[in-house]
């Protein structure tokens, strides 16, 4: 299927404060998605809490991305703005694609309920299992049954209401992808824009908050897997939606 350019094809709504963390996440999502330039547009939300449609309008696709520092319970000045955008997203048909910090926000806007459960956080590679309702799905076409993905998160969604599809699931987090029916709303747990490789970066500039164990962190390190399918993802959402 032949992309069709305009601008923007994508804008990436972050929720970040370190710099680090921030400036990997807007490289790691152009290169997943294969787009540049004026093309790829980013707003972060910690430093413009205020998000309105103008912000979005004309694109492509928009990611919510992930967030080491935050969590979707919190208290926070871009919550009920970023609520009522993807609310209106959601109402207009407007491709949305949540990760991490995104799926969770995704969930949440519609019903949902996100704990922090630290006996279930996934650090590390993965394995995803698609459902039915997921192998069924054109984002997942042709993908495994089951497939490696890269994860960090402490944070989950505890109970989706109906509206929420469940497209695929992990030995323990219910729900790794998700969709909000009859629309082109989607959030994934784990990480499609990352490698191992990169994973193994990001846990580096957040190991004492997610792995402060040296031993511990140095075994995820060592059984870090490639993750190819999961990382096609991205680049198939942008030709399904865009």
């Amino acid at each position: 299927m032949a992309l069709v350019h305009h601008t923007p094809r994508v804008v990436l709504l972050q929720v970040r404060s370190l710099l680090g963390p921030l400036l990997q996440e807007r490289q790691w999502f152009r290169e997943a998605c294969g787009v540049g330039g004026r093309a790829f547009r980013t707003v972060n939300l910690v430093d413009r809490p205020r998000i309105t449609w103008r912000d979005i309008a004309g694109a492509g696709i928009v990611i919510i991305g992930g967030s080491g520092e935050y969590s979707v319970f919190d208290d926070l000045p871009f919550i009920r703005p970023l609520t009522e955008l993807v609310s209106r997203m959601a109402a207009e048909g407007q491709p949305l694609l949540g990760v991490c910090w995104g799926h969770q926000f995704i969930a949440r806007c519609f019903g949902g309920r996100v704990i922090r459960d630290l006996e279930a956080a996934e650090i590390g590679t993965i394995d995803v299992h698609l459902t039915d309702a997921g192998r069924a799905d054109p984002l997942f076409e042709g993908m495994p049954d089951v497939f490696p993905a890269q994860a960090g998160h402490r944070d989950r969604v505890a109970e989706a209401p109906p509206e929420i599809l469940e497209l695929a699931y992990s030995s323990t987090c219910r729900y790794q992808a998700i969709r909000v029916a009859g629309t082109p709303v989607y959030g994934t747990q784990f990480h499609s824009e990352m490698s191992a490789e990169q994973l193994g970066q990001r846990l580096e500039l957040y190991r004492e908050d997610y792995v402060p164990d040296n031993a511990t962190f140095n075994e995820i390190r060592a059984t870090l897997r490639p993750s190819a399918e999961a990382a096609g993802l991205l680049r198939r959402f942008l030709e399904l939606y865009s």
